[in-house]
């Protein structure tokens, strides 16, 4: 029988029978590595070459081949097909995991770092707020440049559409 080696983390040799190797299916490789496989519903979170998880022994295993994640039934599929329903995992320094969502509502866009003082609601526009400018921000949606909400839970609308605005000269 033939054996597949490896250095395992420049540490130390070692071999893997090759009738292992033959258990892998379509895109995939047998390897001794890390606990993390490339998934699609946590790719973006950990992933074969970011892996959270710290072994001591490597895990002998089926990995996926470089451009492919495993899909829900376990199959290693193209990255691009992992389905768009699953979320990136966004992580600033010094802080928590944030979900962000491929897709934000309409007229909103992705900011890797959004404040909630000031809000982005239309009474911002007539009022002041008294902001901790040390207030973190977060990763999250917001409304785009000449867009507000009406209210804190509303969908963001254009400028001209706030009622503080409605005698404005410049909006009329």
């Amino acid at each position: 029988m033939y054996s597949i080696c490896v250095f395992y983390y420049l540490f130390f040799l070692y071999c893997l029978p090759t009738l292992e190797a033959g258990k892998c299916g379509d895109d995939e490789f047998f390897f001794c590595g890390p606990e993390c496989d490339n998934e699609c519903s946590t790719l973006h979170e950990m992933n074969r070459t970011n892996c959270p998880i710290l072994n001591i022994v490597c895990n002998e295993k089926c990995y996926c081949e470089d451009g492919y994640a495993r899909d829900d039934e376990g199959q290693c599929i193209p990255i691009e097909e992992c389905p768009s329903s699953y979320y990136r995992q966004v992580r600033s320094p010094k802080s928590h995991i944030h979900r962000e969502p491929l897709l934000c509502p309409p007229n909103e866009e992705y900011a890797m770092c959004k404040r909630s003082c000031p809000p982005d609601t239309c009474i911002s526009l007539v009022a002041r707020f008294k902001c901790d400018s040390r207030e973190q921000c977060i990763p999250g949606c917001a409304c785009k440049s000449g867009f507000l909400r009406q209210n804190a839970d509303g969908p963001c609308t254009p400028i001209r559409e706030c009622p503080q605005l409605a005698s404005s000269p410049d909006f009329l």
